[in-house]
C-alpha cells in the first residue's frame, strides 16, 4: 500500500510539472512569434474537473496537442498527426473570439468537479474563465464552442492512440 501511495504521488507531481510548464513556457520556447500587442492567443489549456481527478488539454499554435490525466498518463505532442495538429490550431484560434468574455489571472487553480477551466496564453498574459461542463456540453455557455473546440482535440487526439496501439 505504501509503494502504490509513493507511485500515485509521484504521477500527480509529473502532472503538476507538465501542467506548470505549459502555463509559464514562453511563445519563443515553443518557436511561436508573437508581438507583444497582438491580441492572438498563442495556447490554451482546457481542464476538466472530475470527482477524484484532472484532465488537462495542453494546445498551442504550433499545432502541438497534450493530454495530460492528474492520476497519470495522458497524450503527448500530437503534433505529429495532421488531423491532431490542425484541430489544436483551430481551438487555439477560437480562444481570441472568447477572450472577452475572459479575466487576466496570475494564479492558476485547478477545476472543481464539474467545472471547466480555460486558461488562454496571449502575449501580455493569462486569460481564463471557467464554466459548468453540463452546461457548456448542452451549449448553454457562451464557451460551448471553445469548449466543442477543445472536444473535437480530444477525440483526435484518442482516435491518434487507438491507431497507434493496432
Amino acid at each position: 500500500m505504501k509503494r502504490e501511495v509513493q507511485t500515485i504521488r509521484q504521477l500527480h507531481e509529473v502532472y503538476i510539472e507538465l501542467r506548470k510548464q505549459a502555463l509559464e513556457m514562453s511563445p519563443a520556447s515553443i518557436d511561436v512569434a508573437v508581438e507583444s500587442d497582438s491580441i492572438k492567443p498563442w495556447g490554451i489549456l482546457m481542464e476538466m474537473g472530475y470527482p477524484k481527478r484532472v484532465a488537462t488539454l495542453v494546445s498551442f499554435a504550433t499545432g502541438d496537442a497534450s493530454l495530460y490525466f492528474s492520476t497519470g498518463g495522458g497524450v503527448l505532442g500530437g503534433i505529429a498527426q495532421e488531423s491532431v495538429g490542425s484541430a489544436a490550431k483551430r481551438f487555439v484560434a477560437m480562444a481570441q473570439y472568447h477572450a472577452s468574455r475572459m479575466e487576466t489571472t496570475t494564479s492558476y487553480p485547478l477545476p472543481d468537479p464539474g467545472k471547466v477551466k480555460f486558461y488562454v496564453l496571449m502575449p501580455q498574459g493569462v486569460l481564463a474563465a471557467e464554466s459548468g461542463e453540463q452546461e457548456l456540453g448542452r451549449g448553454k455557455s457562451d464557451l460551448s464552442p471553445l469548449f466543442y473546440a477543445g472536444q473535437d482535440v480530444i477525440t483526435r487526439l484518442r482516435i491518434l492512440c487507438q491507431t497507434q496501439e493496432r
